[in-house]
This record gives structure tokens, sequence and C-alpha cells, in this order.
């Protein structure tokens, strides 16, 4: 019995430790770019959170079209799972890569009409 109870308590120990898959994914697009697109192109399987990642690497290497593709396919699977959270999130970071782009005036108005869809949301609300 004490084994079974060590057991579980090493291995909700080792979820804790692990970082989340968004968390791996934005490191390893800020640490490797270019290595992380590879891999990425690599895998068949695509969710949401990977195009997200794969735009932050896009961005990193100043790729912002593809970037802002990236982001669309990530916006369009959070939309078509019905996750408004993730959604403003995806919404959040395509502002942000239009103000890369130069085009200030573009991501006002986009920002302007995410205001009352993130009011209720403090941590998008900060972003």
């Amino acid at each position: 019995m004490r084994f079974i109870t060590a057991l579980a308590l090493l291995w909700i120990t080792q979820l804790q430790a692990a970082p989340s898959l968004l968390e791996e994914a934005e490191l390893q697009a800020a640490r490797d770019p270019v290595g992380y697109l590879q891999r990425l192109d690599a895998n068949p399987q695509q969710d949401m959170e990977l195009f997200y990642a794969r735009a932050l690497a896009q961005a990193a290497l100043g790729h912002y079209p593809q970037a802002l593709l990236d982001n669309a396919r990530a916006r369009e699977l959070a939309s078509a799972q019905q996750q408004p959270l993730r959604l403003l999130d995806f919404q959040l970071q395509e502002v942000a890569l239009i103000l890369d782009t130069e085009a200030p005036d573009k991501a006002l108005r986009l920002l302007a009409r995410l205001k009352p869809a993130v009011i209720d949301h403090p941590m998008q609300a900060s972003e």
C-alpha cells in the first residue's frame, strides 16, 4: 500500500513539474525558431497551440505574413472548438503581429473591436 501511495505522489509531482504544452512550445519557439519550425513542419498533426507557437517562431524570424497566417489558423481552430478565451488570446497576438508590421492604424481598429470582449477577462485585458 505504501508503494502505491509513493508511486501516486511521484506521479502527481511529475505532473505538476511538467510545463504545459503552451509553455513548452513558447520556450522552444523562442530558443530555436528555425529548428522549431522544421520540427513542426515534419509533424502532420497540428492543433491551435502548435499554430500559435508556429506564429511566435515565424515572428521571431521576422516572417510576419506567415506568422499572421499561422495565427489565423490558430484563431479558426479556437473558434471551431468553441474556446473563447484562447480565441481572444490569438486575436490579441494578431494585434501585436500587426503592430510589428508597422500598421498601427489597423492594429488600433482591431484592438477597439476587441475591447468589449476583453474587458471581462483581466488576463487578456492586461495584454
